[in-house]
């Protein structure tokens, strides 16, 4: 059945050892690796007489490691986060084109002024060579370039990365500074191609006080406070950091429930602060304050 191997012995008075190679189908390939997880599959085998036909049997549970997208993240110091994003075909044919990643609100890349990713020293790419045990190395690093094989979109926080060969393994590296109040975000990457279908993972972080004393500390931030006409504090009002075009998203918050927000960890410059949302029944004030 190609499934089952049986060897018959003449006589059993000495040790054997039998080593079997087998190797999954194309179509077991394809399912392992649709799924993007790791997978135990188990391999049976036992051992009969004619006179002790209940025999013994054993079995050796191997696990199969089929992710093609893999998210880790480390945290060199309070306030901030290295993302390791790793393509791994594994030499199988892969329709991946370009990785995506969502990024929540209080977990912001470093730019400048404009608006613009700072790359030097922030974020890398670089190839990895498949080992014969089915590890990863890392190895020469991939040039990137701002509008060509790396962009960021300010108003969708969608970090991209076009995927140069997809016959090969790329591990693509980040640093972002924790901008938002105490609780759990969660960092979604994609990986899309020219299909219909995408492999996706996501990777939860869970934001502590000590985290916000230290961006506020990194670099300039602004403290604002909404309150309503008879003073009281309002939450729920939006706030938008732009670039002087006006156009490009710098920070945004919402104030909480002490009607405050801070926008944290600014780079040097001259920016328009907008409040561009209010809750019902409170009129927008839309006018740019520089």
């Amino acid at each position: 059945s190609g499934r089952t191997a049986t060897f018959t012995f003449t006589s059993l008075d000495k040790p054997y050892v039998i080593l079997v190679k087998a190797r999954p189908t194309s179509e077991t390939a394809s399912q392992y690796f649709s799924a993007n997880q790791t997978k135990t599959e188990r391999n049976n085998v036992s051992l009969k007489t004619e006179n002790w036909t209940t025999g013994v049997s054993s079995y050796q549970d191997v696990t199969i490691i089929s992710k093609i997208l893999e998210k880790n993240t480390t945290q060199p110091r309070a306030g901030e986060l290295h993302w390791a994003v790793d393509y791994k075909p594994y030499d199988l044919a892969q329709p991946g084109e370009k990785l995506e990643d969502q990024l929540p609100t209080g977990i912001d890349l470093r730019m400048d002024a404009n608006g613009s990713l700072v790359l030097a020293g922030n974020i890398t790419a670089n190839e990895m060579t498949l080992n014969p045990d089915g590890s990863y190395t890392i190895g020469s690093p991939v040039t990137l370039e701002l509008g060509r094989n790396v962009s960021y979109d300010n108003a969708t926080r969608v970090l991209s990365f076009i995927i140069p060969d997809n016959t090969k393994a790329y591990s693509f590296s980040y640093i972002t500074d924790i901008t938002g109040e105490p609780g759990t975000v969660t960092n979604k990457v994609s990986l899309l191609g020219s299909g219909t279908g995408q492999e996706e993972t996501s990777k939860p972080y869970v934001i502590s006080a000590l985290d916000g004393s230290a961006s506020l500390q990194r670099n300039g931030w602004i403290s604002i406070t909404k309150t309503d006409g008879v003073g009281a504090p309002l939450a729920g009002a939006e706030f938008t950091l732009y670039a002087l075009d006006g156009s490009t998203v710098i920070k945004k918050g919402v104030t909480g429930s002490d009607g405050a927000v801070k926008l944290k960890v600014i780079p040097d410059g001259e920016y328009l602060l907008q409040e561009t949302a209010v809750p019902a029944g409170y009129t927008l004030e839309s006018v740019p304050h520089s």
